[in-house]
């Protein structure tokens, strides 16, 4: 084995991985902002509990402080709550950054569910809650932008799966032929 061609291929992935490295650290930046922006909007202008129409009873902003997970669960159990995204967070990063090449569905997927991880946890260590503000009357939990990431990027991950599984079928099918 040529030592110098593995060193290339190795030099050529960190470059391969480098641009997307970096548009994934700005996309997360940008998503953390947005949501911080939007949840220190809502603390300075509206106390616990007040409500602002938007678009009549449809959509609402909110002020609702969340001590518990997705539909109020786990209220109270903060530790648990912060402790928990540090470990997928730092998980799904890793899983990243050792891939030489992944689909965009899997990095962009990755990526925003990290990032609103990261900006419910920055709610959680300073304030010990989370601060919800989009109120649709079709969706009884009031929300807020990290929730948005979270949810588009874990359904992101899922079609990437879901992608890979059929992927492997069709693998599987070929390699046995076309009489099994």
């Amino acid at each position: 084995m040529d030592c110098r061609k593995e060193k290339n291929n190795t030099e050529n992935g960190a470059r391969k991985k480098a641009p997307r490295f970096l548009t994934a650290l700005i996309l997360m930046a940008a998503i953390v902002a947005a949501d911080q922006l939007v949840k220190y909007a809502v603390r300075q202008n509206l106390r616990v509990g007040d409500s602002i129409s938007v678009a009549g009873s449809f959509f609402r902003i909110t002020h609702v402080f969340n001590t518990g997970a997705a539909f109020g669960i786990l209220a109270g159990k903060t530790p648990v709550l912060m402790l928990f995204p540090v470990i997928v967070i730092a998980g799904l990063l890793i899983f990243v950054l050792r891939q030489d090449s992944l689909q965009a569905s899997c990095w962009l997927g990755v990526t925003m569910a990290a990032a609103g991880g990261i900006g419910n946890l920055i709610d959680r260590t300073m304030s010990g809650g989370v601060t919800d503000m989009l109120d649709f009357s079709i969706f009884p939990p009031v929300f807020n932008v990290a929730d948005i990431a979270v949810t588009v990027g874990c359904g992101l991950l899922v079609l990437y799966g879901l992608g890979e599984l059929r992927k492997e079928e069709t693998e599987k099918k070929t390699e046995d032929g076309p009489d099994q």
